[in-house]
């Protein structure tokens, strides 16, 4: 497959993931302050930027509060950082491989660009804003999975999603150590990755915060729990190179299995030990495994770097 084609369709699943992650984080971010009028805005701002390996100085002198954190992010098309820019790449990725992608998958794409970057979505309220990009990435994905056939180029995107997503995940339970391991603030991650109604369903309304940090980590079912992500970055990766993954030759399909096993058969007590450490790794491990695949299959496909990624952990 040309390195263009699966580099494209690599970052389209990155960018969507992105996307629809950042939209359901401010929608809890903002609802907690608007529930919270306790909380310390600006704290729990830098709280956020600095999970998510952001330094909102380096773009902007604004005082970090939530309205600047929401422009930075959501807004803001000169902000790498921002949606708005997340969905521009998206677009310039897709119009790429314009022939490899269904009509009904541009045409999805392109709605969302037009939508994003036109006058009235800065003119609606924030919440209905991040409520329509989180839906359209939904759309998108689903589409994707409906409209391609699923051979290397699909798997490619896949990769791309469930990447980005065990990063994700990971830099949100970070926020839940620095804020400290109370329900609370496993709730708020739940709801930022769409579970919380998946988490009361599978612990029947009665889960505490070790239920809630091994349903985030650890569950084998919830599509956004860290070995869920992992397993299907390995299964993709065992699609695109069956020989040498089956054979435990593939350095990347090996550095994700041990990512796994670090924690799938830890206790929950012992998940909640060195937390924030424990999920730098596993950043770490994203980093390595999204730069052996640049270098593996598409060295010289231009991306757009949203965070700093993790590339030593001591």
């Amino acid at each position: 497959m040309l390195s263009r084609i699966a580099g494209s369709l690599f970052w389209i699943g990155r960018y969507l993931e992105r996307a629809e992650n950042i939209s359901r984080i401010l929608e809890v971010k903002l609802q907690q302050f608007l529930e919270d009028p306790t909380v310390d805005e600006r704290a729990a701002s830098s709280s956020l930027l600095g999970a998510m390996g952001l330094d909102m100085s380096e773009h902007t002198d604004e005082l970090i509060d939530a309205g600047a954190v929401l422009r930075y992010l959501w807004y803001d098309p000169d902000s790498p950082s921002s949606v708005r820019a997340i969905v521009a790449a998206v677009r310039q990725s897709a119009r790429r491989i314009r022939e490899t992608i269904s009509p009904e998958l541009w045409e999805a794409i392109n709605t969302t660009y037009n939508e994003v970057f036109s006058a009235s979505f800065t003119a609606i309220r924030p919440t209905a804003s991040l409520q329509l990009v989180r839906l359209r990435c939904v759309q998108i994905a689903g589409l994707a999975s409906q409209t391609m056939v699923h051979d290397e180029a699909y798997h490619f995107f896949l990769l791309g999603q469930s990447l980005e997503r065990v990063d994700m995940t990971s830099r949100l339970i970070s926020t839940v150590a620095v804020e400290g391991n109370t329900l609370v603030a496993w709730t708020r991650a739940l709801r930022a990755v769409g579970g919380h109604h998946a988490f009361n369903r599978t612990y029947f309304g009665e889960g505490d915060y070790l239920d809630a940090a091994r349903f985030l980590i650890v569950d084998r079912r919830f599509p956004h729990s860290l070995v869920y992500g992992l397993q299907a970055v390995q299964d993709s990766l065992g699609e695109l190179d069956p020989i040498n993954v089956k054979a435990r030759q593939d350095p990347t399909a090996r550095l994700v299995g041990r990512t796994r096993s670090r924690m799938e058969y830890l206790d929950a007590s012992e998940l909640i030990e060195g937390l924030e450490d424990r999920m730098e790794q596993v950043q770490v491990a994203c980093a390595q495994v999204s730069g052996e695949l640049t270098d593996r299959y598409f060295a010289g496909i231009e991306v757009s770097v949203w965070h700093r990624e993790v590339l030593v952990c001591d």
